[in-house]
């Protein structure tokens, strides 16, 4: 099993490689039931 995690961030960020907050955020509920 392997989680994948893809981040993005704006190609002009002032500081390269500085610390960021990332916010994650996981779905608790199927993609079928309940949607809409």
């Amino acid at each position: 099993d392997c989680l994948y995690l893809n981040l993005y961030v704006p190609g002009d960020a002032p500081v390269p490689g500085a610390r960021k907050p990332v916010m994650v955020y996981i779905h608790g509920g199927s993609y079928v039931e309940g949607s809409g």
